[in-house]
């Protein structure tokens, strides 16, 4: 089996790097947008509990 130079080795890591935030990246900002709407969520939801307890 042939060895492969570092250049080679770096350039496939990076490849391989790039390729597995190209899957991972797009579902961690859906999950992003889904935090942040929960908690947007929530703080609606205290408010009205807090005019409902007054």
């Amino acid at each position: 089996m042939a060895e492969s130079s570092p250049d080679e080795v770096v350039d496939g890591n990076i490849l391989l790097s790039s390729g597995i935030m190209g899957i991972v990246q797009p579902a961690v900002d859906r999950l992003g947008s889904h935090v942040h709407a929960a908690r947007a969520s929530q703080y609606t939801l205290n408010m009205h509990i807090r005019e409902l307890a007054q």
